[in-house]
């Protein structure tokens, strides 16, 4: 293809721009009831967090397992990712195929990357709803004020 044939449409693009910013939002507010419940934060995070936010102590049932238990790091990432995807293969969503217009069909990599950058950017609008905001669940709210104590 000819160099000065290239032409980048600002309008689709700008499209695809808005899209992805709207399901980073959507699917970061969708996976925060998961990410903030009891649940996942009790088995995902230090042990020793998680005795504090029972109110256990080392003598408790239960607590010398707790005391064993590492924080998941990742985890978040990988589960936020996986969404990204599924989203974008349910909706054919490929913002490399769609912003150049390089092929009539939408391409397995490009799902993968839009995938990537979606849950990116979910992470940055988890930051902008938590830190910025403070939008958080009370759990979540204890369990960020236990480890600023424990550092």
């Amino acid at each position: 293809m000819d160099p000065n044939l290239f032409h980048l449409d600002l309008g689709r693009v700008s499209e695809v721009f808005v899209a992805i910013v709207f399901l980073a939002l959507i699917i970061e507010r969708a996976l925060s009831v998961v990410f903030e419940s009891r649940f996942f934060i009790d088995n995902t995070e230090d042990g020793k967090v998680v005795m504090q936010l029972k109110g256990l102590t080392v003598e408790d049932q239960g607590s010398s397992k707790l005391l064993k238990q590492t924080k998941k790091r990742g985890l978040k990432e990988v589960i936020s990712f996986g969404v990204s995807l599924a989203v974008c293969w349910v909706v054919h969503f490929d913002a490399l195929t769609i912003s150049f217009v390089s092929s009539d069909e939408t391409q397995i990599f490009g799902y993968v990357l839009t995938a990537m950058v979606i849950a990116g950017g979910s992470k940055g609008s988890i930051k902008l709803f938590k830190d910025w905001l403070g939008f958080r669940s009370t759990y979540e709210e204890q369990r960020i004020e236990i480890n600023r104590t424990n550092k």
